[in-house]
């Protein structure tokens, strides 16, 4: 390998760049063994409030909501309906 400023530059920004990214090897590992888990931001229509909200998905399935905390209206704070709209989708009594 050639010792040259080039190559040492561009190392360099190499590992500035994945430093920068802040890449956690084992976190990536186990949500791929989990079956992979994000964060989807929305917006809730259960109410008239229309609150931005963040939904955890887990396995292609959401597992819980809560408010988005970009957003100056409701921060980290849900309504009722929000807080258990994962338990009504998934509900097995639905009369």
């Amino acid at each position: 390998m050639d010792k040259s400023r080039r190559n040492f530059l561009k190392g360099s920004v190499a590992v500035g760049t994945l430093a920068s990214l802040n890449l956690n090897a084992n976190q990536i590992a186990a949500n791929m063994a989990n079956g992979g888990e994000k964060f989807v931001c929305s917006i809730c229509e259960m109410c008239s409030s229309r609150c931005a909200i963040t939904a955890k998905i887990v396995n292609k399935k959401g597992v819980f909501i809560s408010g988005n905390p970009n957003f100056n209206s409701n921060k980290t704070s849900v309504c009722a309906r929000a807080a258990e709209a994962v338990l009504i989708r998934f509900m097995t009594n639905k009369d």
